[in-house]
């Protein structure tokens, strides 16, 4: 069976920029809603291609208790009430992406002082 892997909807009309080296590191949401975000950092400039692949990267990886714990509160109502292995069993959540719903289309990319900040809808 393959591993389940999270993916952005690239809505940009564009692809995704891979020549530039100018982001230092990269935001995005990590809940539903968009009040809990995370943020890569990275040690050498990197193209928007490659931060959205590490973002992706991180969003793939395993859901774990801890980190829905954190962000419980900014998911959809009705499955803030399951427990950890029900959310799993009965919703499918099984990566951290998950979490995210159907808000993984990428509307909005904006470098700010080398910040590369992702928006998505859905």
């Amino acid at each position: 069976m393959a591993l389940k892997t999270f993916e952005y909807e690239n809505c940009l009309d564009r692809k995704y920029d891979d020549n530039d080296q100018i982001i230092y590191s990269v935001m995005f949401d990590i809940s539903r809603y968009g009040q809990y975000r995370h943020i890569i950092r990275f040690e050498n400039p990197v193209t928007e291609q490659y931060a959205i692949e590490k973002v992706e990267s991180y969003l793939s990886e395993p859901l774990t208790p801890n980190h829905l714990e954190k962000i419980r509160d900014d998911l959809f109502a009705p499955i803030q009430k399951y427990s950890f292995d029900e959310l799993q069993e009965k919703e499918g959540y099984t990566i951290q992406g998950d979490c995210l719903s159907d808000c993984k289309f990428l509307e909005r990319c904006n470098i700010n002082n080398g910040m590369l900040v992702l928006s998505c809808g859905s």
